[in-house]
């Protein structure tokens, strides 16, 4: 993922303003040339390619962690299905306004911490707010610690597995802390 990216898809998720070349957000929207391809409403999150099927539309919505665009045959794909690039709802909480966020609330008195899976074309579920997954349970509690030291709130999560028979081990994130998370 480009550095362009990473730091847009940040700062959308933080609610900051930031406009990096071909590329902006206002906190709630991001556009790519001026044509909006993600867009935060209050039922859920958006995405469209705008009529780009291009490799910087992808990346851009490939960034965020409840999308998974391929391209095949000139067909785009979201998350396994065939998708002409129409807005599509890809997850369905909304944030609360801006203004109002509570970012590092315990864990335990956020009921919007939602831990929520995708499934995985490998045989698991995936929660949608992790930041990191590992088979190794032991390998959680630095990252646990990272996250702690950054003043990010963070929880442990087991998969459910369908013919897998190895355990996949998640940490979980606030959805406001999310990006912040990524990149650390």
């Amino acid at each position: 993922m480009r550095d362009v990216t990473r730091k847009i898809t940040a700062a959308f998720f933080s609610g900051e303003t930031l406009k990096i070349g071909n590329t902006r957000t206002n906190g709630r929207s991001i556009w790519l040339h001026d044509n909006k391809i993600i867009d935060d409403r209050p039922d859920g999150l958006y995405i469209t390619n705008a009529g780009w099927k291009s490799n910087t539309t992808k990346e851009r919505l490939n960034a965020i962690s409840d999308v998974n665009i391929v391209q095949r045959n000139f067909v785009w794909y979201l998350n396994g299905h065939e998708w002409n690039g129409e807005w599509t709802k890809v997850r369905n909480w909304g944030r609360p306004e801006l203004s109002n966020a509570v970012v590092n609330e315990p864990i335990e008195e956020i009921e919007e911490f939602d831990s929520a899976c995708e499934w995985v074309k490998s045989g698991y579920n995936k929660p949608i707010y992790s930041v990191y997954e590992t088979l190794n349970e032991s390998e959680l509690t630095a990252i646990e610690e990272k996250l702690t030291n950054a003043g990010i709130k963070s929880k442990r999560m087991e998969s459910d597995t369908v013919g897998v028979y190895k355990i996949h081990h998640f940490v979980i994130v606030h959805p406001n802390n999310h990006a912040k998370a990524i990149i650390l």
